[in-house]
């Protein structure tokens, strides 16, 4: 998490007279270490930063520490991938301890309340239901959170967030609506549908029209997001390695670039390709 400044606010110092916490009083129970800790840095003699933040201003960092954990997860990193976990955890409790000091809640309620959806939603662990076909599972999810949201709209998109980034929005809106078979019989008929949508991409660009060129993008990217599931793959996934492995590889064309005494921009088309190549041959990940 880093200290920034923050436009318009006076950073107070710790009230001295209140006397400087001491570590050796901590709980030994990490969650509830953990929480005390966020309990003294919000508090008169704790971090000047850390009362000055608010749900608001914690947002930024909320969504940096979810992207770092994704960055990690899946690589033999263990050591990192448990840092950033808690680096994530700490904005939860954060969170917890800012709503504990309004009244609304704290960081015991929080989990008591995803314990009580845990269980209500898994029927089928928890009580005598019995369901074992995936498909099932899906509706009987869908249909319980339906029903806790109070929401009498029926459509198999009514709980889809509108704030979601697209990407993932693509994805949860296709398998819901594929759960009511609305959906291609198979990967080749996706693709099939993929080609026609780059053909009409195609007649759009043609046309110079910018609009219909935007909404064309849209449906190509749609669709390769189904055809991600078909084939048993996360697009968000699949985009976030492609990602990583562009700036690797471009990052290892730069350090060929300057050992060769080059200069990237002075370089013309065919010469960066030679480099990529190379590039893809050093980093084949």
């Amino acid at each position: 998490m880093k200290f920034t400044a923050l436009s318009g606010m006076i950073l107070t110092k710790p009230n001295p007279s209140l006397g400087r916490p001491m570590t050796s009083d901590l709980p030994t129970d990490p969650i509830k270490k953990l929480i005390t800790i966020m309990m003294r840095l919000r508090s008169p003699q704790g971090c000047p930063w850390d009362r000055l933040q608010s749900p608001d201003s914690l947002k930024p960092y909320l969504l940096e520490e979810a992207y770092e954990v994704l960055a990690v997860l899946g690589s033999e990193q263990t050591d990192d991938i448990r840092d950033e976990l808690g680096d994530l955890l700490l904005q939860i409790v954060f969170l917890a301890e800012i709503h504990r000091e309004r009244g609304d809640f704290d960081f015991d309620e929080i989990a008591e309340s995803i314990c009580a959806k845990l269980i209500r939603r898994h029927p089928h662990v928890f009580a005598d239901i019995e369901e074992n076909d995936l498909t099932s599972l899906d509706r009987q999810w869908d249909a319980i959170k339906r029903s806790e949201s109070g929401n009498n709209d029926n459509s198999a998109l009514a709980n889809l967030p509108e704030n979601l980034p697209a990407l993932l929005q693509a994805q949860k809106s296709s398998v819901k609506v594929a759960r009511v078979g609305f959906d291609w019989p198979d990967a080749d008929s996706v693709l099939a549908q993929l080609e026609d949508e780059i053909r009409e991409l195609r007649d759009a660009i043609r046309s110079d029209r910018p609009e219909e060129v935007r909404a064309e993008i849209g449906d190509i990217l749609f669709t390769v997001t189904n055809l991600a599931r078909h084939l048993g793959q996360d697009a968000e996934t699949a985009l976030l390695e492609m990602n990583s492995r562009f700036r690797k590889r471009f990052q290892i064309m730069e350090r060929i670039a300057r050992e060769q005494g080059q200069d990237l921009e002075q370089l013309s088309i065919d010469d960066l390709n030679v480099l990529w190549q190379q590039a893809k041959a050093v980093n084949r990940e």
